[in-house]
């Protein structure tokens, strides 16, 4: 008998070495069904019905006394008493008050006969008659010292006794599984450790991603507003470009026109058709539009959320028979086709103009990330339309400068030399009527000279009408159209050389051209010159330009002293560029202005 035992015993702790052995480097999602082979072969082997694994889920410390909240993740039955088992969960609930106890302190619990159960186990005791269990062993599981669970064995069909050398490998067990568990445990904490990290760098990723599509979106924005586009064309890049940063399905822009009580709708895009007959509605209107309380003069300037389209004023205004058919067509459609919606306040220069409205298909809970950009891009559009009220009024003024200045050329020029003419004219006349012709002959030739003074300063007044060419074609041409359209009609040789490769910023071309364009402007209305020459001489180091006409010259001092006929404003600019400007003169031996900087 001693030979038999020693025999099983030899057997068992082969099972269990092969137990250990299979365990090793178990990838985490081979655990669970090992287990369950492990238990149905010791069940097998110590010849028990019913096995299982029981794992306390939650902290020790929350533990009422001795009872701790268990699952049973494992478990093993034999196909004959399939019908007698009971819900797994049992074996953890207080039912167990006496077991529980005992695995808190673990302690192992062998038990050959439950009906030789102490008195203070008599809930076990019916527990166990309830489910034909004859005797049974718990063996408590520890990881670092703490009891985390426990391998529960049942003998339903016959009693059964455990040896100790028995229970000390059923520890063993035990141990492997808590190993095998623990791992599986810390492996599905990285695996979810390694997710929420993936997902924080996605969504760092896409975040990054967003904030430089916003960053280059609102550089595209500075460029528009910087250009000369009109207005409409403005608003519409704005919205387009606010629809598509925001991941909204729409935008529209409204103003407010309190004089005449209306929301006119400036600007929108990705609209369905059925919005886009409704031009303007009634002020009062914007309560039910989902944009905030009106107050007269003082309008909410706050953004505004609606992460639910049907839950807000919106959707009721849709049933309100006493409100305007545009109203409720609006709020009909805007509930069809949207869900949430975010809008913006547009001030500018601290005056209400009116609101953004971000349009959203699905719903969506409003971020302060989303609500600050929306309110960058309020700030731009509000910047793109102060923007264009000030482009007008310097184009209005600008205009009216021009007046003044045409006004003020034609009083000193062609006002001058018709009133000229005519005073010759009657001259002319009277010297006709006397029979004076010698002098007759003289006033025409000086009608003449007159005549051809006031034909040049008319080519010039329209020149100065046409746009500059400067910014469309350059310096060099620019010039060349000068000549071609004024000096050459006007019926002066005009000639332009250029000699190097004439590549300059706008600025310097800009300024000088302005010094050409004046030595021209003398040469043309006070030097009476039939020849002029514009030399352009250019190198890595440096740009020469040289004016010379063959008229009348002129007095260098006085003309210096009198600060006159624009040389005071050709030496400025020729100094704004840091640069060097000389006037040569001889009366009777024509003008040259030259001008050197240096690049």
């Amino acid at each position: 008998m001693a030979r038999h035992r020693k025999r099983k015993s030899v057997i068992f702790e082969n099972i269990i070495t092969t137990i250990s052995a299979n365990f090793i480097n178990l990838q985490p999602d081979e655990i669970d069904n090992e287990i369950n082979r492990a238990l149905r072969t010791i069940s097998q082997a110590t010849r028990v019905e019913r096995s299982c694994v029981v794992v306390f889920s939650g902290d020790a410390d929350a533990a009422q006394g001795d009872i701790r909240p268990a699952v049973c993740t494992h478990a093993w039955s034999a196909p004959e008493i399939v019908t007698q088992n009971r819900p797994l969960d049992t074996v953890a609930a207080t039912t167990w008050p006496w077991l529980q106890a005992r695995i808190a302190r673990g302690e192992i619990v062998n038990v050959p006969l439950v009906s030789a159960l102490p008195a203070e186990a008599e809930v076990e005791r019916r527990v166990c008659r309830a489910q034909s269990i004859q005797s049974f062993v718990v063996i408590p599981m520890t990881y670092r010292g703490d009891v985390v669970g426990y391998l529960k064995f049942d003998a339903l069909r016959t009693q059964k006794t455990w040896s100790d050398h028995t229970v000390a490998l059923l520890k063993t067990v035990g141990e492997i599984f808590v190993n095998a568990l623990e791992h599986k445990r810390a492996q599905e904490a990285l695996r979810l450790a390694n997710l929420t990290l993936e997902a924080r760098v996605r969504a760092r990723t896409q975040e990054i991603e967003r904030r430089q599509r916003v960053a280059e979106g609102l550089r595209d924005i500075l460029a528009a507003l910087n250009s000369d586009r009109p207005i409409g064309e403005i608003l519409d890049y704005l919205v387009a470009q606010a629809c598509a940063l925001l991941d909204s399905s729409a935008c529209v822009l409204y103003r407010v026109n309190q004089e005449e009580q209306q929301i006119l709708i400036e600007a929108s895009f990705g609209l369905p058709e059925a919005f886009l007959s409704i031009k303007s509605l009634p002020l009062h209107a914007w309560h039910f539009l989902g944009h905030g309380e009106p107050g007269g003069m003082n309008f909410d300037r706050q953004p505004y959320a609606i992460s639910d389209v049907d839950a807000s004023p919106i959707a009721a205004a849709v049933q309100d028979s006493t409100l305007e058919p545009a109203v409720r067509d609006w709020c009909r459609a805007a509930v069809k086709h949207y869900c949430a919606l975010l809008t913006v306040p547009l001030v500018i220069k601290e005056e209400f103009y009116g609101n953004l409205g971000f349009y959203y298909n699905d719903d969506r809970q409003f971020s302060e990330e989303d609500i600050r950009l929306g309110m960058s891009f309020g700030n731009q559009a509000a910047l793109a339309i102060e923007n264009a009220r000030l482009r007008v009024q310097a184009e209005q003024a600008a205009i009216l400068q021009e007046r003044s200045r045409l006004a003020r050329d034609l009083h000193d020029s062609v006002t001058q030399l018709l009133y000229s003419l005519t005073l010759l004219v009657e001259a002319g006349r009277r010297l006709a009527r006397s029979g004076d012709w010698a002098r007759v002959d003289e006033a025409l030739a000086r009608l003449s000279q007159i005549s051809q003074q006031a034909f040049k300063e008319m080519r010039l007044l329209v020149y100065e009408l046409r746009p500059l060419a400067l910014k469309r074609a350059g310096l060099v041409r620019a010039l060349q159209q000068r000549l071609d359209t004024v000096e050459r009609r006007a019926g002066i040789e005009a000639t332009l050389t250029v000699d190097g490769n004439v590549e300059l910023p706008a600025r310097l071309e800009e300024e000088l051209y302005h010094i050409a364009q004046e030595a021209l402007n003398n040469a043309l209305k006070h030097a009476a010159a039939s020849t002029i020459t514009v030399y352009i001489l250019a190198d890595e180091r440096r740009i020469a330009l040289e004016i010379h006409d063959d008229g009348k010259g002129l007095e260098l001092s006085a003309a210096s002293g009198e600060g006159g006929i624009g040389l005071s404003s050709m030496r400025e600019r020729a100094e704004k560029l840091g640069g060097a400007l000389t006037i040569t003169s001889v009366p009777g031996q024509g003008t040259t202005v030259n001008v050197t900087v240096n690049l």
